[in-house]
């Protein structure tokens, strides 16, 4: 998964999650609580991103196979 690939996963996960969490609380927030549970989404979405890119590194970068050959 590239790097692009994980943070419009986690963008996705992110807005589910707000999504989710809107449908339960009452819809008259103050803009600092609105503010809050932006900051709180964003910062999901970079922590999943970050363990993304985590995983992506922790992975063996594979092998190329050389064409040249010694004569």
């Amino acid at each position: 998964m590239s790097e692009d690939e994980a943070m419009a996963r986690a963008i996705q996960l992110s807005l589910a999650e707000t999504q989710s969490s809107q449908q339960t609380q009452p819809k008259n927030l103050s803009q600092e609580e609105e503010d809050l549970l932006l900051a709180q989404a964003l910062a999901a979405s970079e922590e999943e991103a970050r363990r993304a890119r985590n995983r992506q590194q922790a992975q063996p970068a594979p092998q190329e196979k050389s064409t040249c050959a010694v004569s």
